[in-house]
C-alpha cells in the first residue's frame, strides 16, 4: 500500500518573524513541568508510583536522560527550530 501527501503553503505565515522573537530568547532559562494543583500530584504518582500499588510509569526523567546532551547543545534546538520553521 502506497500514500502520498502533498502540501504547500504559501506566504510567509509569520515565520520570519518567529524566529527572530525566538533568537531573542537565546540564553533564556525554559521551566517545563506539571506546576501545582491535582495535575502535579498525578504526575509525582506516576513518575516514581505509590505505595498503594500504583507502579512508576516514569515520563518526565525518561525524556531527560535521553535528550539531555541535545537540549544543553544551543546549536542542536536552533536547527530544530529552523527545521520546524520552515528556514
Amino acid at each position: 500500500m502506497e500514500i502520498q501527501l502533498t502540501t504547500s503553503v504559501s506566504g510567509d505565515l509569520g515565520i520570519t518573524e518567529m524566529i527572530q522573537k525566538l533568537e531573542q530568547l537565546d540564553g533564556t532559562k525554559v521551566e517545563a513541568g506539571l506546576f501545582g494543583g491535582m495535575n502535579q500530584n498525578k504526575a509525582i504518582w506516576n513518575e516514581y508510583g505509590t505505595s498503594r500499588g500504583i507502579p512508576a510509569r516514569p515520563f518526565l526523567r525518561t525524556a531527560l536522560y535521553e535528550n539531555e546532551g541535545r537540549f544543553a547543545d544551543r546549536r542542536y534546538l536552533k536547527r530544530r527550530v529552523r527545521r520546524k520553521c520552515g528556514s
